[in-house]
């Protein structure tokens, strides 16, 4: 595709879901879209939204092949070429363990889900070589993964892997990439925890009911946009030379970063976790991967910048002198100087003041367990060397702004602004954190920012109406809300698996004075910084760091004067995924 400017695609799965969504954002682009569903009336309304001229709906089951060879034919009739296909349909039926369904059964599902899309691929191929065109092939965590009763659904969506991978041999001039979303809150989820759990083990239902009740699932606009910046972007290293390079790594890391996903000619199956604000350092290197059906972070980072160091150096010392003195000395280092940097918000009111949400769970929840669990932190071997042996003293904390189980829902969801006295929408912002108050840890395992989360709203929020309180002040609340008075005090702080590019890059520029010549991170003990080293200041000053610095610094009068007085870094024992890890970071506090 020459340039990222009216495209014409075809997308299939369009009237709900991650299709949807894609639609949305590339009709909001000004690309021409030709949207195949067997139901259309959800997308109707594209038609006067985004004018007649942009919008073609087509009515049609594609395991009907003669739908393919006229969607391409209207696509063509209508705009004069074709640029991308979105292979995005797909049926989660039957739901039978393979002894039970018939071969008709699965031979209706592999009429629809695969042999559907293998005709509209094949349609389309005349014209994606002029073009130079692209291909997403919307796969799933089945096609790597066993769930009981999916044994249809999965071994399609397998087929999209490795058929990337063949288009990549024998289509040179067209890039094909195969995408598995993630868990993404859709009418298929509905489905699985309401109308299939009975075909399924008591483990998987438990699952996915669970990631709805915790908000584990992702919004259908996060892997729909990313989809739809990966057909519409360039990038200056789409030319990784490597026809057979097979790669699961964040879309997100990609989109971030770069825009979009590498337009190598090579077959790619990519992976969208649960982390979406992490962009791939550049410069790319390719590597070949194994893999594994685990949420996907990356530790592949290049050296920080100069610029990036100096700043973040600079600001580290700056935080230690404010953790280490009074609050009106921490105030008057600033610029300007102001009297007092205490934090005003002291009390768990402000949450829904604020239009946060909150939800509490114990240990029993496999979120909160710090063992090496495919859900576990993978935090023991750390909390047995700094002492911590109330297994059971865990509380894990969820906070989000809105509500992401209500009705309506986030998009429309609003909440009085007690500062401006106006009535605001939520911003969809979400934290987890896990609390042992009896040995004074706490463990931040998740921060999706205001600024983050808005973009993902539609239409997406002014940052005019953001809420006030930073993370500083959740990360303290969170803490205040699980303390009694009598407790330990706030002896740690774990930030768990960082994937922030800069924090990344300051930490991997940070280990170049270690015996570490591949800079890959390795189980605790592994490396312990001085803060007051520049290597240690540049990761207390970095994007993780600032907010560890903040909550000590800005909550002297509850925490007492506290600062950090060593930096360790180190990998949790988690499944790293495709033998990918990523730092996380102990924040050793003390007295000045």
């Amino acid at each position: 595709m020459a340039d990222s400017k009216n495209k014409v695609i075809i997308l299939t799965g369009a009237s709900r879901g991650i299709g949807l969504a894609s639609a949305h954002t590339l009709l909001s682009a000004s690309h021409s879209l030709l949207l195949i569903s067997r139901t259309t009336s959800s997308l109707s309304p594209l038609i006067s939204q985004y004018g007649a001229d942009k919008v073609e709906v087509l009515a049609g089951d594609l395991s009907d092949f003669s739908v393919a060879e006229k969607a391409v034919k209207i696509a063509l009739d209508r705009w004069g070429r074709l640029d991308a296909l979105i292979v995005n349909h797909g049926a989660l039926d039957p739901v039978k363990k393979v002894g039970e369904a018939t071969v008709e059964e699965w031979r209706r599902a592999f009429d629809g889900n695969v042999f559907g899309g293998v005709a509209l691929i094949q349609a389309a191929l005349p014209s994606l070589r002029l073009s130079h065109g692209r291909i997403i092939l919307t796969s799933s965590g089945a096609s790597i993964a066993a769930y009981q009763g999916w044994g249809a659904y999965g071994a399609g969506k397998a087929v999209f892997n490795h058929l990337a991978l063949t288009l990549a041999v024998e289509e040179p001039d067209v890039v094909t990439v195969s995408v598995r979303p993630g868990v993404v809150d859709t009418e298929m989820q509905r489905a699985i925890r309401e109308q299939h759990g009975s075909a399924m083990s008591e483990k998987d239902r438990a699952k996915f009911k669970g990631l709805k009740e915790e908000g584990g699932l992702l919004r259908p606009e996060q892997p729909g946009n990313v989809i739809a910046s990966n057909l519409t972007s360039e990038s200056s290293w789409f030319s990784v030379n490597s026809r057979m390079l097979l790669i699961t790594a964040l879309l997100t890391y990609l989109v971030v970063a770069l825009g979009s996903v590498p337009a190598s000619n090579a077959g790619r199956n990519l992976h969208l976790g649960d982390d979406y604000h992490v962009p791939l350092p550049a410069p790319f290197v390719p590597v070949n991967l194994t893999l594994q059906p685990s949420p996907q972070k990356r530790w592949l980072p290049g050296p920080g910048g100069s610029t990036d160091w100096d700043k973040a150096v600079c600001k580290g010392h700056l935080l230690l002198k404010m953790m280490a003195g009074t609050d009106s000395e921490a105030g008057q280092l600033l610029t300007p100087p102001i009297a007092s940097v205490r934090s005003r918000f002291q009390s768990i009111s402000d949450f829904p003041n604020w239009g946060y949400d909150l939800k509490k769970d114990r240990i029993k929840n496999p979120k909160c367990d710090m063992g090496s669990t495919k859900d576990g932190f993978g935090l023991e071997r750390v909390l047995s060397a700094i002492g911590v042996t109330h297994n059971q003293a865990w509380v894990c904390v969820r906070t989000t702004h809105g509500n992401p189980e209500g009705t309506p829902g986030l998009d429309e969801q609003q909440y009085h602004n007690p500062d401006s006295n106006t009535i605001q929408r939520v911003s969809g912002a979400w934290y987890q954190h896990a609390i042992n108050d009896i040995d004074g840890v706490l463990i931040i395992a998740k921060q999706y920012s205001p600024k983050y989360s808005a973009q993902y709203r539609r239409p997406p929020v002014d940052p005019s109406q953001f809420p006030t309180l930073m993370s500083s002040d959740i990360s303290y609340l969170n803490w205040f809300l699980s303390r009694p008075p009598t407790v330990n005090p706030l002896r740690y702080i774990i930030t768990w698996s960082v994937t922030n590019d800069l924090t990344q890059r300051l930490i991997f520029s940070a280990m170049g004075g270690f015996d570490a010549p591949d800079r890959g991170m390795r189980p605790f003990p592994y490396l312990t910084f001085d803060p007051n080293s520049n290597e240690g200041a540049a990761i207390m000053g970095s994007p993780n760091g600032v907010g560890v610095g903040y909550l000590l610094a800005r909550h002297k009068a509850e925490l007492g004067t506290l600062t950090v007085k060593r930096i360790h870094v180190f990998r949790a024992d988690t499944h790293p995924a495709d033998g990918l890890d990523v730092p996380s970071i102990l924040w050793e506090l003390g007295a000045p």
